[in-house]
């Protein structure tokens, strides 16, 4: 038989309680009794990660504790997420990608009785994969913050910005447990950073182009900063355009830091106009070179403009290598009124390009392993234009630059490390 009870409740607010087949409680109390405190109001749900949400209410006077529940829908039906809750914030994690969560607050005496719940709040997760992790680092990124992004699996995104309306942000994108690629799915820079941005390129991940691009694959903007660590890998990028094509691989106007890993496979082409860095391009930023390797890119031309730097082209900035290896690059020209020059490192005038006696290799037509020469070809055939570095006429190295060889292309003759 089911009983009714009624219970006056302090301050004036009557409950009707329904008990199934069970006597009231000898002691008084049961469960879900109300009593007369206020209902918590959450000041906010808000992600804390990709895939965590933190909620936050004001203290409810005469509250002991208090309970979160939550929900999928604003008037659906809300399971309890944590219990006897002593602050008033209380962290949601393990929470489905693309997915918006509501949250109800309920605050709790020490004799057990609740107040009324509060009003829902809600908060919407991010897309999984390296875009949610980048929109999450959009929405809350502070000042000299730092994020790390493991990939867990082969991605392939669109050109991206990266920057932080003037915060200074720093993002280490590695793969996690494996190698792992993220692919350029349409024409653009796979990453512009940003003024005030440091990304770090950190081990078990490739940035793969498309051929046919007409960006550079990572372009460094004043301001920003590329960091390229051992096992990382940028590569597969063609950019070809009607006008003039700079930088196949990466396009500096920032700052780019190689302590090591590889830039390969890249071209930069063009029918119509000049060609500079099949790997990289300086512009009036800064490239320093301690480590890695960069092989087998090219900088192709088939107009009677001028083409240079199949690994390297330093344009208005500056370029200090002091380890690693720039091999198997090609600066190539097919028109008979065309000039070819620097298969390894072309400099410019107005470039700067210094290479301390302490490390580094920049091989030449002398090389033993004919995979690791780098190469100046006009129609087909070598000629001998800075084979390895040229600086500009009298500074032209066609030989091997060796590791304890010093070169400074603001000095002229043998003192500056021309023969």
């Amino acid at each position: 038989m089911m009983k009714q009870i009624n219970r006056i409740i302090p301050a004036a607010l009557t409950a009707l309680l329904v008990f199934a087949g069970c006597e009231q409680p000898t002691d008084g109390k049961f469960e879900g009794r109300l009593n007369n405190m206020a209902s918590p109001v959450v000041e906010a749900a808000i992600l804390i990660s990709r895939n965590s949400v933190k909620i936050d209410w004001k203290p409810v006077t005469g509250a002991a504790n208090y309970t979160v529940s939550r929900s999928s829908a604003s008037d659906g039906t809300y399971t309890p997420v944590g219990k006897n809750i002593a602050t008033t914030t209380y962290t949601d994690t393990g929470l489905s990608a693309s997915t918006t969560y509501y949250y109800r607050v309920s605050a709790f005496s020490s004799d057990g009785a609740s107040s009324l719940e509060s009003s829902a709040a809600s908060a919407t997760t991010y897309a999984s994969g390296l875009l949610g992790y980048l929109a999450y680092i959009q929405a809350s990124a502070v000042n000299n913050s730092a994020y790390t992004i493991e990939l867990e699996a082969d991605e392939t995104i669109a050109p991206t910005t990266l920057s932080y309306s003037g915060k200074t942000v720093s993002i280490t994108l590695k793969g996690k447990d494996a190698a792992r690629t993220l692919t350029l799915q349409s024409s653009g820079s796979l990453f512009t950073i940003g003024s005030g941005v440091k990304l770090i390129l950190d081990h078990n991940v490739t940035l793969k182009g498309i051929s046919g691009n007409t960006a550079a694959l990572l372009r460094v903007n004043t301001g920003g900063t590329l960091e390229m660590n051992a096992g990382a890998k940028i590569s597969g990028n063609t950019t070809s355009t009607s006008s003039s094509t700079v930088g196949g691989g990466v396009y500096v106007s920032g700052t780019f830091i190689m302590n090591g890993g590889e830039i390969s496979g890249n071209t930069a082409t063009s029918s119509s106009s000049y060609i500079c860095g099949g790997g990289v391009y300086v512009s009036g930023g800064t490239f320093t070179m301690s480590g890695g390797e960069i092989s087998g890119n090219t900088a192709t031309s088939s107009s009677s403009y001028i083409c240079g730097g199949g690994g390297v082209y330093v344009s208005g900035g500056t370029f200090t290598m002091s380890g690693g290896e720039i091999s198997g690059n090609t600066a190539s020209a097919s028109s008979s009124s065309s000039y070819a020059s620097g298969g390894g490192v072309y400099v410019s005038s107005s470039g700067k390009f210094s290479k301390t006696n302490a490390g580094g290799t920049i091989y030449g037509s002398n090389a033993a392993d004919t995979m690791l020469k780098n190469s100046v070809l006009l129609n087909g055939y070598s000629v001998s234009n800075g084979h390895a570095v040229y600086a500009g006429t009298n500074k032209v190295c066609n030989n091997t630059v060796g590791a304890d060889t010093a070169l400074d292309s603001m000095i002229s003759g043998a003192n500056g490390g021309w023969k």
